[in-house]
This record gives C-alpha cells, structure tokens and sequence, in this order.
C-alpha cells in the first residue's frame, strides 16, 4: 500500500514575475505550495528549545502541551503549564497508566479499567499495543516475539498487517493499528484533560530511534483520530537528551561534550551519541537491537518456571491461555523484586489455583537470572548495539564525557555492571527512567507552541534508515535519483533543479532493506505533480523551464517535499 504524499494536501498556484537588471532576460516563476500535513510536507526548522518559565501567553486558548512516552508496558504523559513540566496522575494516582484496551459487552475499557479485564476478558483484552505497530503477520519475528504470546486474536489485511479481531457490543469487529492505538491516545488526552481542567490537545508523542516511516504515519494517524493535534513525532532518546541537555548551564561553546545514552525497555534497547554544545545538541548515531529488553527476560523467567511447575506439579501454564497469564504476571513481578533483593538471596514465587486448582511455588535467585539471560548471550548483544553506535558516530569510548541510562529494564543490576564494564566509566542515571522520554517530548511541545517562550536550544536528529527519491518525467526525458544517506541531519532537505514541463512523478524508496523489519514496505510514499500551471516550451529546441523543488526529512523522522517553483527565462526585446 504505497501511501501518497498528496493524499490530503492543497495545493496554491500563484505566478510572479522578476524583471532582471539589464533589460535582456525575464524570468516568470509558478509556485506550487504544498501544506505540511501528518509530517509528511515540509515542517520548518525551529532552533528555539529551552526551559519552561512562567511565560505563558494568551496566544493558546489552555497554555499546557503535552509530551506522551508511547510506551510497550505502560505509557507516561508529562503536561507542560506555568508551573512548570508535571507528570499527570491517572485516576488509580499513578504516573504510568497500562497500555492495554479491552473490548466488553456494553463499553471498552481503557488503561487502568483495561487492566482489570485481563483476567475476566483475555481474548479481548490487547495488551503490548506498541508492540503491534508496523507489525506484518508474514513476518516471521514479529510472529515469534508477539502473535505466539499474546492471548488476543491477530489477523492480517489485505496488505498483511497486522490487525486486532475483537468482539464488542455482541459484535465481532476487526480494528486497524491505527484505531487501536487513537483508543489508548484518547485515554491518555482525558486524564490531561482531567487533570489540567481545561481542553488539552498540542502534544509531541516519543517514538522508537528506529521506526518506519510505516509505523511513524500510524501514530500520526492515531493522534488524529484520538484528537490530539500532533505537532511533530521525536525519538525517545533524542527527547532524553533535550532533558538532559537543556538544563546544562556549562555546556561548552567550541569543542563538543560527546554523551552517550542507552535506553534499555521492555521491547528493545536503543543506544545514541549525542554532541551537546551551547544550546544545541547534535546526534551523531544510532543503534538499536529489539531482540533485547524486559520482555526477553520475562520470557526466559516463563519457560523456566513452566517446566519447573510442569516437572514438580503435572501442570504445564504453556498448554490454557489463563494459566498461562497468571505465570507470566507473577514472573514479571518476581523480574522487579530479584532486581532489589542481594544476588544470592532466594526469592519466592507464588501462583494460586493456576490450573486445575492447584497451587505453585517456587524459589529463585538473582545470580541465576544473571547466568541464565548470559548464557542466552543477551549481555552480548547488549555491548554489540553500545559498539555499532560508536562506530556510526565514528567516536571511542575515551571520546565520551558520560553514559546515561534509562529504561524500565536499566533497574536490573547487571544491564548497568556491563555496561560499566562495557564502556570502562561509571554509567549515571540522573535522570528518571520512566519519565525521562515524556518530560523530554513535553519539552519539545513546548518549543513548538505559541503557548510558551523557550530558551533557544536546537536539535538536529540523525537518519537512520537510507532513503532514494526517484523522478520520472512524463515524457521520460528527465529522470534520476538523489540520496538522502544515513546519517543524514532531520531536518533538512536537498534541492532539485530539473528540466521539464511533463507531469512529475516522485517516488520514496528505503536503500537498504536489511537494517528494515523483514515484511517492512521498501515504497514509502509517492508524488505525482500534474505541473498544469507550468506552460510548455514553444517552437522547436525551445529550453524546458527549470522545476526547482526540496526533498528531505522532518525532525519527526518522516519525509518531506517542500515548495515547487518553476522558473523559465525569455529574452526581452
């Protein structure tokens, strides 16, 4: 399903005419503006990033923003007011509300009231609802790490993504990525809304380093539908580092402080070098492994005490679907208190009526968790991803001034011992690991906003994924291709000059499908500009007027064209 840059856009035809000194040549240009819409045209550069001050103004209606932490286990919102960046409390007072939407007979049931169904409701309750975003079902990883564990029914479209089959209101439904994820956004706008007393609706959502433009137009679309206006998308770790770096008052103004930050979640682990000067920050790579973070240890944790309780009691969790739950909520609970209990300490876990009536116990120790996720060679993936993120950014680990953790997973002490070891210096966590990416994004909403006055602090991102823009003529006569490589700053945009007065097509194309999930579409977006304004060249071996056009990509990490301007030079008598 190629998904075309036009879809939604207007265009405005103007022409203006330049007489050039000397009398000799006039150009006439036609300008094509293209509206920016769900990142997909043109978002300009803005270089004011700064702390909240008490400055609101009276240019928006409510004077609060949101940053939202997209999260696979939970989600995070952070509002940003006069007061100040506070993280907002949902109705059970807590400061993450579960990512989960269950289906009943009458009404769905959302966060907190979802997490209440799981048990009762557990065919129609989605959970890991991050995790389904891009998701194909022909793809063979993403069948193994989620269509085989969860409880709820997947089924493809006619592309083969993924979607949720549920019943509700008595009726079965099928419901896209995108409707999932507006009901779980929607969930989150009416506790900001609670909370602030007041409609709240500007937010920028954190997404992972190493989305798709697939996967970043779902969530722009889900913002939409849930009615928020979604001022841009940012990477979790670059909305890390904009908190990290935006409180700094020694940041140096010539050589750069080089900072390493590694995100290690429930789905993946991300890993970024950034570059902080004087009120700016530049990435400089990124790295990411999602076959590493919390829900690999979880698993492991599960199929021991499976065959454990299989061996010990005659029962198997593997074999009923309830059971099954019950085993994997006590391992995730036993995965927190093994992290601050002493390594040799034996900790229980308890199971009540898991199947068949029967109750389960075991015991377990941090130090065979730590010898069971290295001989799985997770550590070793772990310092593989730190090192492919230094060697993109061309920097050794005596080039970095610090590394800063952050992620649910990071409370394990062993994730921080390696990489300690790993990177030869302490690691720090100054930073509040669940808040950081919301507090961050909220910050970066605020920027945008006309809400707000911010100290200038800029941002420059890093492509990680390579991009071919190809253009065809409709006369085939003017034809080519122009990279937007990795490593490329977001945002920016690269300029063509072409000859033509036949239609335009433009074509957005992923260069290297391996760094891309398997089922990943290699076609990201099409254009095709009708040029109706532009007139024709007259009489023979006239010149072609000269298209004048950018192609580039937003801070959000999606891909942009920016205003077409046609210019054609004749010779005034």
């Amino acid at each position: 399903d190629v998904r075309r840059l036009d879809r939604g856009h207007r265009a405005a035809n103007r022409a203006s005419t330049d007489q050039v000194t000397g009398g000799k040549v006039k150009t006439v240009a036609w300008k094509m503006v293209f509206a920016a819409k769900q990142g997909l045209a043109c978002i300009p550069m803005v270089a004011a990033l700064a702390i909240l001050a008490p400055l609101c103004t009276r240019a928006a209606p409510t004077g609060a923003v949101l940053g939202i932490d997209f999260g696979s286990d939970n989600c995070v919102v952070a509002i940003a007011r006069r007061k100040g960046v506070d993280i907002v409390t949902n109705e059970a007072s807590s400061r993450s509300t579960p990512s989960i939407v269950s289906f009943g007979q009458t009404q769905r049931y959302l966060g907190e009231a979802g997490s209440t169904q799981r048990m009762s409701n557990l065919k129609n309750t989605v959970t890991g609802i991050k995790t389904l975003v891009g998701g194909h079902m022909k793809d063979k990883t993403f069948e193994k790490q989620v269509v085989k564990q969860v409880l709820y029914h997947l089924q493809g479209d006619k592309e083969g993504r993924a979607c949720v089959k549920a019943s509700l209101t008595g009726k079965d439904r099928v419901f896209s990525q995108a409707q999932v994820v507006s009901m779980l956004l929607s969930n989150l706008k009416k506790i900001a809304v609670a909370d602030h007393e007041s409609e709240v609706t500007d937010c920028v959502i954190g997404v992972p380093v190493d989305w798709t433009e697939e996967q970043r137009n779902v969530v722009s679309d889900a913002a939409e539908l849930a009615g928020l206006k979604c001022l841009s998308l940012i990477n979790e770790n670059v909305a890390t580092a904009l908190l990290y770096g935006i409180t700094k008052t020694d940041l140096p103004e010539d050589k750069p402080r080089i900072v390493c930050f590694v995100d290690v979640g429930y789905s993946c682990m991300q890993v970024s070098v950034v570059a902080f000067n004087k009120g700016k920050l530049k990435v400089l790579s990124h790295a990411s492994d999602r076959a590493f973070g919390g829900r690999e240890v979880d698993e492991l944790l599960f199929e021991h005490f499976a065959e454990e309780f299989k061996a010990k009691y005659k029962v198997d969790a593997r074999t009923e679907q309830k059971a099954s739950l019950r085993l994997r909520m006590q391992v995730e609970r036993l995965k927190k208190t093994l992290s601050a209990n002493p390594p040799d300490l034996e900790t229980p876990i308890n199971v009540e009526c898991m199947m068949q009536d029967t109750d389960v116990s075991g015991m377990y120790t941090r130090e065979q968790l730590e010898a069971a996720c290295a001989a799985q060679g997770m550590f070793d993936k772990m310092a593989g991803t730190c090192a492919r993120a230094l060697e993109l950014a061309g920097v050794s680990k005596e080039d970095l001034a610090g590394v800063e953790v952050v992620g649910g997973s990071s409370r394990m002490p062993v994730v921080r011992e390696r990489l300690r070891d790993f990177f030869g210096c302490n690691v720090t966590q100054t930073l509040n690991a669940a808040e950081s990416i919301a507090r961050g994004a909220s910050l970066a909403c605020a920027m945008r906003s006309p809400a707000f006055k911010v100290r200038e602090f800029a941002i420059t991102d890093w492509n990680m994924h390579p991009i071919k823009v190809k253009y065809e003529s409709g006369d085939k006569q003017c034809k080519g291709e122009v990279e937007l490589e990795r490593g490329m700053p977001m945002p920016s945009t690269k300029k063509l000059s072409l000859k033509t007065s036949s239609p335009l097509t433009l074509k957005w194309e992923y260069s290297d499908q391996a760094s891309l999930p398997p089922c990943a579409p290699q076609v990201l977006a099409e254009q095709h500009l009708p040029l109706k304004e532009v007139p024709k060249p007259k009489g023979k071996g006239a010149e072609q007027p000269s298209i004048k056009m950018g192609v580039g990509l937003t801070l959000s990490g999606t891909v942009s064209l920016e205003g077409c301007v046609t210019e054609k030079e004749e010779l005034v008598p």
